[in-house]
């Protein structure tokens, strides 16, 4: 028999890769690691752990650790200024270009350089444009296909 402590160190390390959005897809993945959990004992050790229940940028709710709940709000504000603001993204080289609303630039260019996205080392914002500079062409394309899937509801 394992131990609790065995249990949920393996708890993090499983949190730390995936996300799940219920108690019983962590109780699940547990089992298949060989730990065998009633849904109470799990709840006490998610509240032992500090895991966080949060609203995911499509809306659905999913567990995080506490040391990751600034990161999946920050992330949660991008998608949402991505979808409300932005019109536009092109591609040209190392740079992607995203057309924003009027006046909008400003505000959602601020979310992304707080995102930490590492395809981008440096942004420049005006009006209704936002220029994301990438470190190549790869990375650029990327980001592209990343910012058209968050204006596209995925």
């Amino acid at each position: 028999m394992r131990s609790k402590k065995q249990r949920q160190k393996h708890i993090l390390r499983i949190m730390e890769g995936r996300h799940f959005h219920t108690q019983q897809e962590v109780a699940v993945a547990l089992h298949e690691s060989g730990f065998d959990v009633s849904q109470s004992t799990l709840s006490k050790d998610f509240k032992e752990l500090k895991m966080v229940k949060t609203t995911a940028p499509d809306g659905s709710f999913k567990y995080v650790l506490p040391q990751f709940l600034d990161r999946e709000i920050r992330a949660g504000s991008l998608h949402r200024e991505i979808e409300d603001f932005a019109t536009n993204v092109a591609l040209a080289g190392q740079l992607v270009v995203m057309k924003t609303e009027s006046g909008n630039a400003s505000g959602v260019c601020e979310t992304v350089d707080q995102a930490g996205w590492s395809e981008v080392v440096g942004t420049i914002a005006g009006d209704n444009t936002i220029l994301l500079i990438c470190q190549t062409d790869e990375a650029a394309r990327r980001l592209a296909e990343r910012i058209r899937g968050i204006m596209n509801g995925r």
